[in-house]
């Protein structure tokens, strides 16, 4: 009976996970489980508690400031209004106008506009938009300047403010907020206004003064809360309809979360949308109008992690530690040898040991990191052995390679000249061009890569002698190089190849005399040249295939032997500075038909 319940144990402990990730968690997994569903009940019920508590508090607080703060703005804007009930002059004239000549009125007119203005700008408010006097009878005897006295007699008539303050019966009514109508501006603006009459007459004489008011004071009262930004703040009307909004309400819109009739003293609760989301709401009613102020905070927002939160978290962290730090450390050399032996290969190849190799013998990711990277190796070693010597011995060839291509094509175009010239000129013509012939060939076939400037530009020149002789007055060749350059290097068979192209494919085959410009200067660390004749061009085809071409061969020098029929010169002396220089040269080539070609180069000052 005891060997058959040995055997099952004894296979139940040989189950080890062959990947270190399931070594850690196979073994963290028994220590840290407890200790994580402790941490996440402790947690939940420090977080719900203390959180809640909290936050109720501070949005009482806030939504209690915003309450001090409007009632204090509207209570002012109350007394302003109240004020014409202190001055008889005023209640007597309005309980008489009809009564008063034109000449009483202008002057009732004036002293009303010296009243108010004192009263409303003495000192100045800031987010008074402007007020008006109406009579009983609709007539308006005063109002701020830039107010249109026709759109005010229709705003008179068609709203329902001026019966809401009559019934307001002396009392200060707050209209909700609506778009400015009368100056032109996209905003809203709210209204006060009181109906003024002589309460010891029994004349049904009475005016109505209403102010507007911006939203300014308003929008920073919304900043007092102290619930961070992710709190909106809406402020209601008696109807439930948005004055204003810090989200995305609209003002004058009703307001549709079913809430309940708010009173002077702040209350909370919690409540979901219909998405599910849960926030609590705060609200607050004014003392002065029939306002509200509402303060919405997202649930998500509030039960952040608490001081008690992280005191628990740190006590059960640290018996976690102690407890799988004990274990931690039986294994970990087991964990960390073949990494260090890996850490140890890998600074040996950095160091340019390139016979190293990491001696790991593990079926778990190490071995197969360490078997990888001496694979890695051995295919860097290879490469360096192979491709990159391959590469080098390319790229002499293609430069050996383009050097003949450029000698023959002129050899054999020489050659007939020569026997052509020999039949129709004296001998001195004919020793002058061999002579500078011989020097063309003995300067392409120096071993020498590079040569100064001065040595490129005697080259040219003895090309030029050839075609001069050959084309006579036909063609004019003008060097304007500095005397700075003719000590600095330059690849050999730079310019003269492309001198050549201009001359054959430009200035031969024009009706008439040519000209070509060779021009050189230094700019800053770098060399620019100018080969410009004023031949016969190429179309506007010719030249964006020749362009491509040559951008062709930035990308990928080898791809010169893709355009032969591009031209010789032009295309490998690209491609030569193009592997010599990279992105240190350029070549720019513009011409128009029948005005010449214009070859643009840039080098650097070696």
């Amino acid at each position: 009976m005891k060997a058959s319940y040995r055997k099952p144990a004894a296979q139940l402990f040989a189950i080890r996970p062959k990947t270190i990730r399931g070594k850690m968690f196979f073994t963290f997994i028994l220590l840290t489980i407890p200790s994580i569903v402790m941490l996440g009940i402790i947690s939940y019920y420090y977080a719900h508690e203390s959180q809640k508590d909290k936050v109720e508090t501070v949005s009482k607080q806030s939504a209690a400031q915003i309450q001090r703060n409007l009632d204090f703005q509207q209570e002012q804007a109350k007394n302003r209004l109240l004020s014409p009930y202190y001055n008889t002059e005023f209640i007597d004239n309005i309980n008489h106008y009809e009564e008063l000549d034109s000449v009483k009125k202008l002057q009732f007119h004036q002293a009303m506009r010296d009243f108010f203005s004192k009263n409303f700008y003495v000192p100045p408010q800031r987010d008074l938009a402007g007020f008006y006097i109406f009579l009983s009878n609709g007539e308006l005897i005063y109002q701020t300047a830039g107010l249109d006295p026709e759109a005010l007699k229709r705003l008179y008539e068609t709203e329902d403010w001026p019966k809401r303050t009559v019934q307001q019966g002396g009392t200060v009514y707050f209209s909700g907020a609506y778009r400015d109508k009368l100056r032109g501006e996209d905003r809203y603006v709210y209204g006060a206004s009181i109906m003024v009459r002589d309460l010891s007459s029994n004349r049904n004489m009475y005016s109505i003064i209403r102010a507007e008011y911006k939203f300014d004071s308003i929008r920073d009262m919304s900043h007092l809360s102290n619930l961070g930004s992710a709190t909106k703040v809406l402020l209601l009307d008696g109807q439930s309809n948005v004055l204003y909004s810090t989200g995305s309400e609209t003002p004058g819109q009703p307001w549709q979360a079913d809430m309940p009739e708010w009173t002077a003293e702040a209350a909370s609760l919690w409540s979901a949308d219909p998405a599910g989301q849960r926030s609590l709401i705060t609200g607050i009613r004014s003392t002065v109008s029939d306002w509200s102020i509402v303060l919405i905070t997202p649930e998500k927002e509030i039960f952040e992690a608490s001081i008690k939160i992280k005191q628990s978290t740190w006590i059960i962290a640290l018996t976690a530690l102690i407890v799988t730090a004990a274990l931690s450390v039986l294994f970990s050399s087991y964990l960390t040898k073949p990494i260090l032996a890996l850490y140890k290969a890998v600074s040996a190849i950095r160091q340019g040991n390139m016979a190293i190799r990491a001696q790991v013998n593990r079926d778990d990711e190490i071995g197969k990191i360490a078997f990888n990277f001496n694979a890695m190796v051995d295919e860097i070693q290879h490469l360096i052995t192979t491709k990159y010597v391959y590469q080098i011995k390319l790229r002499e060839a293609e430069l050996s390679m383009l050097y003949s291509q450029i000698n023959p094509h002129f050899l054999y175009n020489t050659l007939d000249s020569i026997r052509s010239m020999a039949d129709y000129y004296e001998a001195e013509e004919i020793v002058l061009m061999t002579t500078s012939l011989a020097d063309m060939f003995r300067y392409s076939t120096t071993s020498s890569e590079m040569v100064t400037v001065e040595q490129e530009l005697a080259h040219i020149q003895d090309y030029l002698n050839i075609q001069l002789l050959r084309f006579g007055t036909k063609i004019s060749a003008e060097q304007q190089i500095g005397d700075r350059l003719h000590g600095l290097h330059i690849p050999k068979l730079t310019l003269q190849p492309l001198v050549e192209n201009a001359i054959y494919h430009g200035l031969e085959k024009k009706k008439g005399r040519g000209n070509l410009l060779i021009q050189g200067w230094e700019e800053g660390d770098s060399i620019r040249f100018v080969i410009q004749d004023d031949g016969i061009g190429m179309p506007a085809e010719r030249l964006d295939a020749i362009r491509a071409a040559l951008q062709a061969i930035e990308r990928d020098p080898e791809t010169v032997q893709r355009f032969p029929s591009m031209g010789i010169g032009l295309i490998n002396v690209h491609a030569r500075l193009v592997l010599k220089f990279g992105a240190a040269y350029e070549m720019n080539m513009d011409s128009i038909p029948g005005q010449g070609t214009e070859i643009r180069m840039k080098l650097p000052r070696t």
